[in-house]
This record gives C-alpha cells, structure tokens and sequence, in this order.
C-alpha cells in the first residue's frame, strides 16, 4: 500500500563545494548516480528539490542533475527531463536550467534557461497528461515549456549525469549532491507519492548514491571529498 509523503515546503541552502577532478582522464562515457522505478500505475509526474552543484567538468564535456518522465518500453528509449547543466568548451564554463525531450522518432529537442545560484535549492518537476499528450517542464511554479508528444512515460528517474570518464558526479565524500522531498504522481490519483526506490549507480567503484529515506536521495564521487 503507498504511503503518502509529507512535502517540505522550504528547502535549506546547503554549503557551497569547490569542484574536484577525479583524475579519470578525458574518454569514454561516465555514467549515473540515483534511482529509478517503473510503477505498477502509469507515472504522470515527478517532483524534487535539486541541490545546485557546481561539479567539475573536462573540457567539451557536460554534467547534468534532472528529473524526468521516460518510456523504457520499445526503442529508442523516449523521455522529458529538466534540471541543472553545467559545461565546459574552450576553457570557458557555463551553467543554466535545460530541459530536453524526444519525439517519438527519438529525435532530441534541447532548451537552456538562465542558472539557479549554486547551493541553494531548486524544485524541478515533469508532469504529463493522457488526455491531450501534454509534458509540461516546470522550475519551481514557473513553466519553462510545454510539449505535445507522442508517447506515453512508464518510468521516472531521478539522476546526476556524467558524459566522460574525468567528469565529477556532483558530489563528494564529504559533501553530498541531494535531491530531496523527491515525489511522484500516477495516472488516475492526484496524490504525490514518495519514491521509495532504491538508489544506484552503474560505476559502483567510481560513484556512491545512497536512499536516506522514501523521499531523500544523495549521491556524490567517490575520488572527491567535495
């Protein structure tokens, strides 16, 4: 039976953490650090409170922490996600708000926005609905855009994001990368449920994520202490 969770209405600015190289060098795709859970009910929104993390990040390179809405179903994989981005091209960093999503062809469709400040928290949340095939990307209260596409979500994620081997997950061993009042919605209910599920990593030797509760997540890198 779900439980429903008992959203915080406040978040607390965390410390802000100086980046860090993990010294992996510059090849090869990094990975993830989170959770993930396909419903037994068809997900129509996910929520969190994202920590802004300023990680560090080789060169043409990008590390990335959202939430989304996304069909494991068929192939390609389709999917709606929003969050922070942080990059890096010919020495220069840059940080904003994205949102990406796929068409049905798998066709990608990406759009930056000016960045929330680094250490403090940002409420991030994809929602969708069945009667008009409507993804809506949302920053805090405000819309960042609305998508008519088609397909239907059978899974949320909830993740940080490298691209290469020497990217830093956000997160260190001593200062960790939160998503936290993270909660979900399904097709039919209009209750916020917390996730519950388990957080993981596909680099266990490089990445740590851990579930503090039913609605808190934290994951970091294990070659950094912040």
């Amino acid at each position: 039976m779900l439980v429903a969770a008992i959203i915080a209405t406040a978040a607390v600015p965390a410390p802000v953490r100086a980046s860090c190289s993990p010294g992996r060098g510059t090849t090869g795709f990094g990975g993830f650090a989170g959770t993930q859970k396909t419903p037994a009910v068809t997900p129509d929104g996910v929520r969190v409170d994202t920590l802004e993390y300023s990680p560090y990040v080789n060169e043409g390179s990008e590390v990335t922490a959202w939430v989304m809405l996304v069909r494991l179903a068929g192939t390609p994989n389709l999917y709606a996600q929003v969050g922070w981005y942080r990059s890096k091209d010919s020495g220069v960093y840059d940080r904003s708000v994205f949102i990406q999503y796929t068409l049905s062809d798998g066709e990608k469709y990406t759009q930056h926005f000016p960045p929330a400040t680094v250490g403090t928290y940002t409420t991030y949340k994809v929602d969708w609905s069945a009667s008009t095939n409507t993804f809506r990307f949302f920053q805090e209260a405000n819309v960042l855009r609305s998508a008519f596409l088609l397909w239907d979500p059978d899974t949320y994620e909830i993740y940080g994001e490298t691209h290469q081997y020497g990217d830093q997950m956000p997160g260190g061993t001593g200062s960790h990368m939160v998503f936290d009042n993270t909660v979900y919605s399904v097709q039919g209910n209009s209750d916020w449920w917390g996730l519950g599920s388990p957080a993981g990593t596909n680099q266990d030797n490089w990445y740590g994520a851990d579930r503090i509760d039913s609605s808190r997540y934290e994951v970091w890198d294990r070659a950094c202490a912040s």
